[in-house]
């Protein structure tokens, strides 16, 4: 009797062992996988100079391998905003004009980084406005 309640276990044990092993296993292919998908979204962001969206990209995901690029496109990010925002001291009393996909895109960065959020966002929404055609 002893025997046959320890080899129902050790049957159990098996299946949970490739159970568990398989589960890891799919676990890691899949990281596998993510990992290359967001590291061919960042180097293609890279390559077309996207700077915005390269910045939100970081500040949702926040890749620790690509933190340089991550760093460069926020200041560029910055550099951009700042730029555009600048223009409004020349016409204070008018909003200012720009294409509606980098407006959309400037929009979910300041969405998405608390801190761009808080420093710009308020002035971006009083300052600009957007237009359809690209």
């Amino acid at each position: 009797m002893h025997k046959k309640i320890i080899s129902r276990y050790s049957g159990f044990s098996c299946r949970f062992k490739i159970l568990l092993n398989l589960t890891v296993f799919l676990l890691f292919i899949m990281q596998i996988h993510c990992k290359s998908k967001l590291q061919s979204e960042i180097e293609k962001l890279i390559e077309t100079r996207d700077f915005i969206g390269l910045a939100v990209l970081c500040s949702e995901k926040s890749p620790e391998e690509f933190k340089e690029q991550c760093e460069i496109a926020l200041k560029e990010s910055i550099y951009e905003i700042e730029s555009i925002l600048s223009e409004k001291s020349e016409s204070p009393f008018t909003k200012l004009i720009i294409e509606k996909g980098k407006a959309l895109k400037i929009q979910k960065l300041l969405t998405v980084n608390t801190a761009l959020g808080i420093r710009y966002r308020l002035i971006w929404e009083e300052s600009v406005m957007e237009v359809s055609a690209e």
